[in-house]
């Protein structure tokens, strides 16, 4: 089984924006890519917002490009600074072999008119 070293990426979205996650890997051959999965948890560990590429109304793998497609609902009520992570599942072994994770920042809606 290939590892790699995790990349580190922090994000920043607005509380009930719709704001997809899109990211191009140019040295990953996405091609050996079986599954994708996006999870954000709070500090307590509780799951937040759970995404996976089995669902191509989640995430979308283009050639080296995938889009984590985000809903104002995912961010809706979770403003702070939270953890995320992305897996990537190859082909022949079904396990991670690769992440990219940080943190994942939700800033709070103000104007709620």
């Amino acid at each position: 089984m290939s590892t790699y070293q995790k990349y580190a990426l922090n994000l920043t979205r607005h509380e009930g924006n719709r704001a997809d996650i899109i990211i191009e890997l140019d040295n990953l051959d996405m091609s050996e890519i079986s599954l994708i999965t996006f999870e954000v948890r709070d500090e307590d560990d509780i799951l937040l917002i759970r995404k996976t590429s089995d669902d191509e109304d989640e995430i979308s793998i283009d050639d080296q490009t995938f889009t984590i497609e985000l809903y104002a609902e995912d961010t809706k009520g979770n403003a702070g600074s939270h953890f995320y992570e992305i897996d990537f599942v190859n082909v022949p072994d079904e396990e991670p072999f690769a992440t990219i994770g940080g943190t994942f920042t939700i800033t709070a809606e103000v104007n709620q008119t």
